[in-house]
């Protein structure tokens, strides 16, 4: 699901959003997701 995310993102043009995302699938993986 945080891929999905991050290809949406990147297809939407979101370079601000990218490094968010990358928080987001970090703090996902930490925690077992």
């Amino acid at each position: 699901m945080a891929v999905a995310v991050v290809l949406e993102n990147a297809g939407a043009g979101g370079a601000l959003a990218a490094p968010i995302a990358g928080e987001l699938m970090a703090a996902a993986a930490s925690r077992g997701y």
